[in-house]
């Protein structure tokens, strides 16, 4: 059984609250995860219920624990089938987001080159890629302007290797020069996506890192991949000046 409570009071000792509830009632807890953000949140749990357990019971209990309000539950259609709907629409700070697997990344690469060819391909991806960096950066910039970060270059520094990671791209570790950026990407999910390739192919997230770091600097910027993981290379490897 799958339970979302909606938190509306962030404080310490909450979570301890709910598993020391649900050790009274010897409910043993097999997932939990929790978010919070200006002091409200939630926490999913996932816990075993025997047959003929008082749900109202239950979900009493539990909305009675100081902080916690709405408490939704979502039961098996099928015996031992639980996927997760109460999370819908997922988000992060604020803007929704979808999952896209690597197989799924690398299906999608192979077939729009077999029906536009690849430069055509390339420059789609790239252009895709620059759209969402761009709305990536304004969304970052807000958060790093609500912790004090005013500087660009702190952003990029602090945030945009962050936020590689954070959207499960890729593992990212910046040199910052005069005039000019080195960013390493291991682990590139588009790197690993695309096979064996001829030269450098990560157009998409060539064009994630334009438009993010354009957007932050506020000035263009032109970034070449100078190393590709796809190519042979040992990671991805990006040259951006400005």
């Amino acid at each position: 059984m799958a339970f979302l409570l909606e938190v509306t009071e962030d404080r310490i000792g909450i979570i301890r609250d709910i598993s020391d509830l649900l050790s009274d009632l010897k409910l043993n807890i097999h997932i939990i995860s929790a978010y919070a953000e200006g002091g409200r949140g939630g926490i999913y749990l996932v816990i075993s219920l025997p047959d003929g357990f008082p749900m109202e019971e239950l979900e009493g209990k539990l909305s009675s624990i100081r902080g916690i309000g709405r408490v939704l539950h979502q039961e098996c259609d099928v015996r031992g089938l639980l996927i997760d709907d109460l999370n819908f629409p997922l988000s992060r700070y604020g803007d929704r987001l979808f999952t896209l697997t690597d197989k799924a990344w690398a299906s999608l690469r192979f077939n729009l080159v077999r029906m536009i060819g690849q430069e055509a391909y390339y420059a789609l991806i790239f252009r895709i890629g620059y759209e969402m960096g761009k709305g990536l950066a304004e969304t970052y910039s807000e958060i790093a302007g609500a912790v004090g970060l005013e500087d660009p270059i702190d952003v990029i520094r602090y945030l945009v290797t962050k936020m590689l990671a954070a959207a499960g791209w890729a593992k990212a570790q910046v040199e910052i020069g005069e005039g000019k950026l080195r960013m390493a990407l291991e682990d590139s999910l588009e790197a690993s996506a695309s096979g064996r390739t001829e030269g450098p192919s990560c157009y998409f997230t060539k064009g994630v890192l334009t438009g993010a770091i354009g957007r932050i600097l506020r000035t263009p910027v032109e970034v070449d991949e100078v190393m590709c993981r796809a190519a042979g290379d040992d990671h991805c490897e990006f040259s951006i000046s400005y």
